[in-house]
């Protein structure tokens, strides 16, 4: 008679714990296995969750098996950082699992091709155009937030017919950790120069 008890406690405390898994008290960034493409998930130490970009098409259960096993139920933010489909191939997939709870943040303009009309669909109204020094502050109430900044997009200012290079570049930084996240640059010159300046 004692084991059904037992049983449903454990059972809510294992799902207390899956429905938690992700926030552990420090920041965690895991670059995911996608295949080709890429995909990186930024876990904040409350749990707020960002997603950088989401992997290439037709290989969508490779990052929604890897949020999965990390506990996430959901996506806070997602920051794309330019419209190949091995960037944003897994929108639809990974939206439809881990419901996308506030902005998903671009570089505006459009693009010809099916990956960006699935990705433009499935954002809808949360799809905003990033800015030049844009802001995204997680955990805002705490003593040490996470503070996610674009510090280029769209070539900044760079004439370029690559896409890649017009990336949206975000640093994260998290008391004296600072990294940078942004999607396929090629190395010309000018951005060298740039990112080698937010370094500096």
């Amino acid at each position: 008679m004692r084991r059904i008890p037992l049983l449903l406690a454990l059972c809510f405390c294992c799902f207390v714990q899956a429905a938690f898994a992700q926030a552990n008290g420090k920041l965690q960034i895991h670059f995911m296995d996608v295949g080709k493409g890429d995909g990186a998930v930024l876990i904040s130490p409350l749990g707020e969750v960002v997603l950088f970009d989401d992997g290439v098409n037709n290989q969508c259960e490779k990052p929604v098996s890897y949020l999965t096993q990390l506990g996430i139920t959901k996506i806070d933010y997602l920051i794309v950082s330019h419209y190949h489909a091995d960037h944003i191939g897994c929108t639809r997939q990974v939206l439809n699992h881990f419901p996308l709870q506030k902005q998903s943040v671009d570089r505006g303009a459009t693009y010809n091709s099916g990956s960006f009309n699935v990705y433009v669909q499935t954002v809808g109204a949360k799809r905003t155009t990033a800015t030049a020094n844009m802001n995204i502050t997680l955990d805002a109430a705490s003593q040490n937030p996470v503070v996610i900044k674009v510090v280029a997009l769209n070539g900044d200012g760079i004439q370029t017919d690559n896409v890649n290079d017009l990336s949206l570049i975000a640093s994260v930084k998290f008391g004296n950790f600072d990294a940078l996240i942004g999607g396929d640059l090629s190395g010309v010159t000018p951005l060298d120069t740039f990112v080698s300046a937010i370094f500096l």
